[in-house]
């Protein structure tokens, strides 16, 4: 959080093409249920992103301000299909789509 911090200080000084301070996101990716949504509720010591015990609960990007200049993008779980041959028992063990 302080290497953020002072990353954001460091960038906040420098000024965009309208003068406006320029800002920082940093994206939380991975695999689907393995607790982006908690680290970033974690990192803001409150609840700002909902979480479940099953996969799917984040639909869409959520952006949350960590301070003026610093944001944090909560995104949904991503599956990388190398061999593009996942069958719908394959696709629940992944963690692709909910078990309903």
């Amino acid at each position: 959080i302080n290497l953020l911090r002072q990353f954001g200080r460091l960038h906040g000084s420098v000024k965009g093409k309208n003068g406006a301070k320029k800002s920082i996101s940093v994206g939380m990716i991975g695999y689907p249920n393995v607790g982006k949504s908690s680290v970033i509720n974690t990192i803001r010591a409150k609840k700002v992103c909902k979480t479940a015990p099953i996969p799917g609960e984040t639909k869409v990007w959520q952006y949350v301000n960590l301070s003026k200049n610093i944001f944090l993008i909560d995104c949904p779980g991503v599956i990388h299909d190398s061999d593009h041959k996942n069958n719908d028992v394959e696709a629940v063990l992944k963690g692709v789509v909910r078990v309903e």
